[in-house]
């Protein structure tokens, strides 16, 4: 019952959050990650389990910046990315934050 705008704020809000503990210090397999993006695939396009909705546009053009004709949501990959080179800069470039 919720309209598409609704379902990519949750998607951004919670379904993406969910792993970010553990995307933050380690490096997952694709074979996590994938998953992770077919349930937020899913549930963007309003899918079930027993009923299989078309998706009428492609994962890689939902994922696109809003300025480039996208929904602006993140692939798992690119999160897990992100959050690990976000803590590889920390190691780097504040040091002084690691001792307090």
């Amino acid at each position: 019952m919720l309209s598409m705008a609704d379902r990519s704020v949750l998607v951004q809000a919670s379904l993406c959050t969910i792993p970010t503990y553990t995307m933050q210090c380690s490096l997952l397999p694709g074979k996590i990650l994938d998953p992770i993006d077919k349930v937020n695939q899913n549930f963007l396009w309003g899918s079930l389990e027993t009923s299989i909705k078309m998706h009428w546009v492609g994962w890689h053009k939902t994922t696109r910046s809003k300025d480039k004709g996208g929904l602006g949501l993140q692939t798992a990959r690119g999160r897990n990315t992100a959050l690990l080179a976000k803590l590889n800069w920390g190691f780097h470039f504040e040091k002084e934050a690691l001792w307090t």
